[in-house]
């Protein structure tokens, strides 16, 4: 016997990126992470990544990463980022800037450091290095802007009786 209304169900594969030399992916499904890791290598890796895996996504979500010489000199996030564009079908594409991750939470009004918003990641069951952890961000910074009531309660306690944080972007 089939239930009703399950063969209809869309649900949103989500792939979100932090490109580089060290690219982190992770994999949700609507407010859900599924899977996650690092791609070594910049653009070559990445390649073999796209040929070998083939990952299927409804929604792209990737750092718009600008080459600023005093900071990082080398084009490997626009590469990775261009290739991921062309290379990955999608029917939607999200692009954030790399400030973004600084709107994941505030602390006493103030943008919380990488370190903490690590440390926050972590306090929510997320594991790995860096760039999966910025990954992820992109995946929760997105689903939060679609105002996802599920991200909201699970990661801001938005929904649920007491909160400390402040309301969403």
């Amino acid at each position: 016997m089939a239930v009703s209304g399950l063969a209809d169900a869309q649900f949103e594969r989500i792939l979100a990126l932090d490109p580089g030399w060290n690219t982190g992916w992770a994999s949700w499904v609507d407010s859900d992470p599924v899977k996650q890791g690092v791609i070594r290598g910049g653009l070559m890796g990445f390649k073999e990544w796209v040929e070998s895996v083939g990952p299927e996504t409804d929604t792209l979500v990737i750092e718009d990463f600008i080459v600023e010489p005093s900071f990082v000199g080398q084009p490997y996030a626009s590469e990775v980022k261009g290739a991921a564009i062309m290379s990955i079908p999608h029917k939607k594409l999200v692009i954030q800037k790399r400030a973004d991750k600084a709107t994941l939470f505030r602390e006493n009004g103030k943008v919380a450091t990488e370190t903490r918003r690590f440390q926050r990641l972590r306090e929510w069951g997320f594991s790995g290095v860096s760039h999966e952890l910025d990954a992820n961000t992109h995946a929760i910074i997105y689903r939060k802007r679609l105002r996802d009531p599920v991200v909201l309660a699970r990661y801001f306690g938005i929904g649920t009786e007491a909160t400390n944080e402040e309301a969403p972007e």
